[in-house]
């Protein structure tokens, strides 16, 4: 069985481990969403991280991972918490394949998965960053701090 492959075979696992993994790492806006919406997350990126792999094709990740960054920024979440949810997907993806591929199919499958999601978490977090550096806070009206505290 190839790569991905074993992710579809393997999904269920993959999705209840990583969504019990980023519950207890007790990620605020995460466990705020509840555990259904976790699973459906979860399960959507890994699907497309399967597609990715199995097309040699990096870019429905990233175009994921941009919707992501936009989805997630205006719920309130912070990168960190997204950077991760992503990464704990990662790590479980990690020991699944290392657990069922013969050794020497495993270093191509990490490669290829550690490369899709390597490009998506970049893209993930320039257009997160992007997203905060358009919104900037309220100026301070400075002349009312040279005023003193008559008017107060």
């Amino acid at each position: 069985m190839d790569a991905p492959a074993l992710l579809r075979a393997n999904a269920d696992d993959i999705v209840e481990q990583s969504v019990d993994a980023v519950l207890g790492s007790k990620l605020t806006r995460y466990t705020a969403s509840g555990r259904d919406v976790l699973r459906c997350r979860l399960s959507a990126l890994l699907d497309v991280l399967a597609r990715g792999i199995e097309a040699h094709d990096a870019a429905p990740t990233i175009a994921r991972a941009c919707s992501i960054a936009a989805e997630r920024y205006a719920d309130g979440f912070e990168l960190q918490e997204v950077q991760c949810a992503i990464n704990i997907l990662e790590a479980t993806v990690w020991q699944v394949l290392a657990r069922e591929l013969p050794v020497e199919r495993f270093a191509d499958a990490i490669r290829a998965m550690s490369s899709i999601l390597g490009l998506a978490k970049d893209a993930l977090a320039r257009s997160y960053v992007e997203l905060a550096a358009g919104h900037h806070a309220p100026a301070v009206d400075t002349a009312a701090l040279f005023r003193g505290t008559d008017g107060v």
